[in-house]
């Protein structure tokens, strides 16, 4: 059942099946190629988009695994895990200097922490208070002044603000002090920082847009960082369309705004792999294991996750299908169970239909036509088999 489970983990040679190895490592090529210095220096977001399920984790888990570390450091970051936090922006921004540089900033008494919080948490909430008079004393004790005192008194409540507005700073001057401070600091060994950002399409749709925002506009002016970001575009749709309470949002011309460099992770399964993995879980021949690979791929069935679990799902039905008198080792059978798992699971109009009709006859006929098709290598979508 170790195959089965869905932790993140290095992917190598021998346990890759969705072509997820080869991906990882083109890209660590890419960002060690010292010609590639001047590009990353200017475009240091680095969007990995994938859908739901299809391994982006797996992918920078490998190349947070295999970067050269004569040339980087690496940090983690679980955007999911940490999301609860108020502000995440200021909290992934703390986590980026919390080996480098935060006991130094803390040692000078820098009042640069408190900025950065205050313009995370603006950017969070779109909201920037800038002027405190509360300790300004008016209402009732002037209307106690005397009539001779009056004029003194305004000119000396005036001369009061003016002081408290003048200590206030806007935020535009926060943020310039801000980014003056951050563009200094510097990583160990003055190698480059390369910040993985996972799980973000897991986080609410306010998290994912503020986080993103934060990175373009304020983190990714540290030339001596780069962010790789797995990013679904369905998630970030609908994070548009849930902040802004639109029908129709431009989420792919927004990610263009926001990512100069991007890598699609389109699951490509690897033959020789897939069928020693799908072996091992089932037990069958070499050969029959080949119809299972063929099958999935003739109904476009290839999402890594997708595909854990519902082999996780006939696994454990296994035991029991046996009590039922079925042959589990029989190609064909396991080749309609794992069919009727799927639409259980993933195409559920679907399955009630074939709850409601003749299920023996359906299964008949599905049998024959598996078998037709598979003989055929007919590449068919999900709804035509």
């Amino acid at each position: 059942m170790d195959n089965l489970t869905e932790e993140v983990k290095e992917i190598n040679e021998q346990n890759d099946i969705f072509g997820t190895y080869q991906k990882a490592k083109s890209i660590c090529d890419f960002l060690e190629l010292e010609t590639n210095k001047e590009i990353l220096d200017m475009n240091n977001l680095i969007a990995i988009y994938g859908p739901w399920g299809s391994g982006k984790s797996c992918l920078m888990k490998t190349i947070y695994n295999n970067l050269d570390k004569n040339k980087f450091n690496v940090i983690w970051f679980n955007t999911w895990k940490y999301e609860k936090d108020d502000n995440l922006a200021y909290s992934l921004f703390k986590y980026i200097i919390k080996d480098n540089y935060l006991e130094k900033i803390k040692e000078q008494g820098s009042n640069f922490l408190s900025i950065a919080y205050g313009i995370f948490k603006s950017l969070a909430k779109g909201v920037e208070v800038n002027l405190d008079i509360s300790n300004i004393k008016m209402g009732l004790d002037v209307l106690n002044i005397k009539p001779g005192e009056v004029l003194d008194e305004a000119e000396r409540q005036d001369k009061i603000i003016n002081e408290n507005i003048n200590k206030q700073k806007c935020l535009w001057e926060k943020v310039e002090e801000f980014e003056d401070e951050f563009k200094r600091i510097k990583f160990k060994g003055d190698k480059k920082l390369v910040v993985f950002l996972d799980d973000l399409d897991r986080c609410e749709s306010e998290n994912i847009i503020t986080l993103i925002s934060a990175i373009k506009l304020l983190l990714s002016i540290n030339k001596k960082i780069i962010f790789i970001i797995g990013v679904d575009r369905t998630a970030v749709t609908l994070a548009l369309k849930n902040k802004y309470n639109n029908d129709y949002n431009k989420a792919d011309e927004y990610l263009e705004k926001i990512f100069s460099i991007t890598f699609e992770l389109i699951n490509n399964i690897q033959e020789n792999n897939f069928i020693k993995y799908i072996k091992n879980i089932i037990g069958l021949h070499e050969n029959n294991v080949k119809l299972i690979l063929d099958f999935f791929e003739a109904i476009h069935f290839t999402n890594s996750r997708h595909v854990k679990k519902v082999l996780r799902k006939y696994y454990l039905m296994k035991n029991y299908l046996k009590t039922k008198g079925i042959d589990v080792y029989d190609v064909y059978n396991i080749i309609l169970i794992l069919y009727i798992v799927i639409l259980n699971m993933y195409y559920s109009d679907e399955y009630k239909y074939i709850i409601r009709k003749d299920k023996k006859m359906f299964m008949t006929i599905l049998y024959y036509l598996i078998i037709i098709k598979m003989e055929l290598k007919n590449k068919v979508g999900i709804y035509h088999i």
